[in-house]
């Protein structure tokens, strides 16, 4: 790994950090407000532990291919925060496949109806 500390690899990687975040908030139609909170919680949890999550890097792939996935993995954490764990309805895996996938779009993806048929059709 480079031999710049913890805090200037932060600063370095901070602007692919912020549009990371702020993209999985866009594709969850997050609003303004809980883009900005999303974006400083991640920025939040790799700076804590003395930046603990550039430490563990172990060089198996990019820095920026890293930083990447740990904050989609964060976001992912954020959401189940948020929501909750999803799992289809017992009618939902009675009726098969098809209804599990509406409903999921219906409830984890929380898409209308008009949407979630869309989603379905094509």
């Amino acid at each position: 790994m480079t031999t710049l500390p913890p805090d200037q690899i932060f600063l370095a990687y901070l602007a692919h950090i912020e549009r990371v975040a702020a993209h999985a908030c866009r594709q969850k139609g997050f609003s303004r407000e809980e883009t900005e909170d999303f974006v400083s919680m991640a920025k939040c949890k790799i700076i804590e532990d003395d930046y603990a999550t550039i430490r563990k890097y172990k060089e198996k792939s990019t820095l920026k291919t890293y930083l990447t996935v740990v904050v989609q993995k964060r976001f992912q954490d954020h959401l189940n925060h948020l929501w909750g764990k999803w799992r289809p309805s017992e009618e939902a895996k009675r009726l098969g496949p098809l209804a599990i996938q509406l409903d999921r779009l219906l409830h984890r993806d929380r898409l209308t109806l008009a949407e979630a048929c869309e989603t379905l059709l094509t």
